[in-house]
């Protein structure tokens, strides 16, 4: 392997993120692919065409990997946080034993409202969970899909989770790629566990903010704090 070709992978693999404090595996490996892609793009574009196929065929894979429509959306970090017990959630929700499992989704939006290509962004769930018995673990599915009013755009990798009964604040960080199109869209939230499954849906907007608004709440959020 030549010396460019080994400079560019290491440039390449610097890219990765460290890491998240409570990040799964499964993210990790997501918010990885678009580089990975670009890496075997090199390695063979060095090896077929010397520096200068290695530095082609990175640019194909990262268009390959993460400049796809949505389904180039970049995932980042998952984190969640409990918010309340059992005992406060069953209180809220006037829930007793002989209701069985049940789940509440109390809100799933998007943060920003307004999302702009290439900017991190968050899809948030916050949901209660609960059972005949306080002390079992419960097994959790939380399903994130991008829509519109007609189809399904991207499903983000479904999360399968160990919970106690109570009230959980979840949310997944994602990148719309820069050429995604402006308009309405559809974030498609659903809970399961032990055969109970809820559903429901909040629209928002990608839009394209034009650098001088951009400096400007950039100026004005700096000036709140």
């Amino acid at each position: 392997m030549t010396r460019a070709l080994t400079m560019l992978l290491c440039a390449l693999l610097s890219l990765c993120p460290s890491g998240c404090a409570k990040m799964k595996p499964v993210q990790k490996g997501a918010i990885g692919g678009a580089v990975v892609g670009s890496l075997v793009s090199a390695a063979v574009g060095g090896i077929t065409g010397g520096p200068q196929g290695a530095i082609q065929g990175a640019a194909a894979g990262l268009v390959a990997g993460a400049i796809v429509g949505v389904t180039g959306t970049l995932i980042g970090c998952y984190n969640c946080e409990k918010q309340k017990n059992a005992i406060e959630t069953a209180s809220e929700h006037s829930y007793t034993p002989d209701q069985g499992y049940m789940i509440w989704l109390e809100e799933i939006r998007t943060e920003p409202e307004t999302i702009e290509p290439g900017q991190p962004s968050k899809l948030i769930i916050k949901y209660a969970l609960m059972g005949p018995s306080h002390n079992k673990k419960l097994l959790v599915v939380e399903r994130r899909e991008l829509r519109t009013k007609s189809k399904l755009l991207k499903e983000i990798t479904p999360k399968l989770i160990e919970r106690d009964s109570g009230t959980y604040f979840s949310e997944q960080e994602i990148t719309f790629p820069m050429n995604v199109s402006k308009g309405d869209y559809i974030f498609r939230a659903s809970v399961e566990t032990e055969g109970v499954i809820k559903t429901q849906e909040y629209q928002f907007n990608i839009t394209k903010i034009p650098q001088t608004k951009r400096y400007a709440l950039h100026f004005s959020n700096h000036k709140l704090h």
